[in-house]
């Protein structure tokens, strides 16, 4: 499960809640609407249950974005995705 950023719209700090219900190799990439790629967390194992990551003011500019979670885990892949709203 991928959460809506807190808060949205944000001033450019927000926090991405996700729940996992298996250990999962996560990655969070967040893209501009045209799709260029701004902030990139790398690839981590994540254990199972509620984790989050944390985006600073410095940054986003304001502006609509897309954060995609993607994972990989014994059962398979999956791929979510949100929008925020920066102010």
């Amino acid at each position: 499960m991928l959460g809506q950023n807190i808060p949205n719209p944000s001033d450019g700090n927000t926090i991405i809640p996700f729940y996992l219900p298996e250990e999962t190799d996560l990655q969070l990439v967040v893209t501009d609407i045209p799709g260029r790629k701004i902030l990139m967390f790398s690839d981590k194992r994540m254990s199972p249950g509620f984790g989050q990551y944390t985006i600073t003011n410095s940054e986003l500019k304001p502006g609509v974005y897309v954060y995609r979670l993607s994972g990989n885990s014994e059962k398979g892949s999956f791929q979510l995705v949100k929008r925020m709203i920066v102010q």
